[in-house]
């Protein structure tokens, strides 16, 4: 683990910890979904995705 990697986990404690999960949870449900419905991913649903885990983190933060 890095200074950088160490320091921001010192900073948010439990929280970094939950905000990362979120954020994996959330692409891999877009990935999914990507998948089902139009078979894969393109740009526009990889800025979806990095809008919505952004989102889902902010949320996490705050709770």
């Amino acid at each position: 683990m890095g200074w950088r990697r160490a320091g921001t986990f010192g900073l948010l404690g439990g929280a970094g910890l939950a905000a990362l999960v979120c954020a994996g949870f959330t692409t891999l449900a877009i990935a999914l979904i990507a998948r089902a419905k139009i078979g894969g991913q393109t740009g526009d649903i990889l800025g979806a995705t990095q809008q919505l885990a952004e989102i889902a983190v902010l949320i996490s933060l705050l709770a």
